[in-house]
This record gives structure tokens, C-alpha cells and sequence, in this order.
């Protein structure tokens, strides 16, 4: 591989590549297991075949105990709860609209009201809305 084309590969691309290589794995494990392979000969196929982005033990022993189970799908199961960001575009928007109601507004009361951390805010405030020189004042900072 020339080095202008490693230079070229995101940050991005890597994480897809690793997503893709869990999968992958993932179909391989239920393909030992409908081939009736044990636990212990499947590790060994996949230690055997994926030297670097390899699943970690529990994780082919997590999956091939599912698969045995009956499980059909590689997919990973839905999760409920929180979201994983606060980053949403409708709390975008309402900082948006705190901050043009009350530009004194602070980085705790915007939290507060939005049920979200300040570092949420602060990342929203800097990152979405481009207001770099937002002036950052916490209210138990006062």
C-alpha cells in the first residue's frame, strides 16, 4: 500500500472498518456453530484468523453461546434509555432559543432546563451554533 493512500484514510473510515470486521466476525462465529464446532476450536479459528482487530474472548464466547441459543442475527440488540448524545438537532434548536430569549443566560440554567450536562451545552454553544466567544459563566461559579 502506497503511503499517499494510508495518509488518506480517516479517522471515519478506521471505525467502519473495525464495525465491519466485528460483523464479519460475528458471521464467522455462527458459521462454527452451525458447523457444530466447540467454543474452544471456534477461539482458536478466530485467534487464527483476525491477528489484530480480533474479538476479545468473552466477546466470541458472548456470541457463540447466543448463536447456540438460537440466535439468527449479527446485528446488536436495540438499546433503550438514554440516548448516546445530547447533540440532538431539537436541543441545538432550543439553546438556540434559550440564548436569543436571555443572552445572559448561563451554561447551568440552559443544563437545567434542558435536562442535559453542561458539557452538552458547552459543545452545542461551541461546535453547532459557532459561538466561540460565548462568554461561559456557571452560576455556582459566581
Amino acid at each position: 500500500m502506497s503511503k499517499s493512500v494510508v495518509e488518506s484514510v480517516s479517522k471515519d473510515d478506521l471505525a467502519s472498518v473495525s464495525a465491519m470486521s466485528s460483523f464479519e466476525q460475528r458471521a464467522n462465529v455462527i458459521f462454527c456453530v452451525k458447523l457444530k464446532k466447540s467454543f474452544t476450536e471456534t477461539l482458536a479459528l478466530m485467534n487464527e484468523s483476525y491477528e489484530e482487530e480480533k474479538l476479545l474472548r468473552t466477546q466470541v464466547y458472548f456470541w457463540y453461546k447466543r448463536f447456540k441459543d438460537g440466535r439468527k442475527s449479527i446485528a446488536d440488540d436495540s438499546r433503550s434509555g438514554r440516548p448516546l448524545t445530547s447533540t440532538t438537532d431539537r436541543n441545538i434548536r432550543q439553546v438556540r432559543d434559550l440564548i436569543v430569549a436571555d443572552r445572559k443566560i448561563t451554561i447551568d440554567n440552559i443544563s437545567e432546563i434542558l435536562g442535559i450536562s453542561c458539557g452538552s451545552c458547552q459543545k452545542i454553544i461551541g461546535e453547532h451554533l459557532n459561538m466561540k466567544n460565548f462568554v461561559v459563566i456557571l452560576s455556582h461559579g459566581i
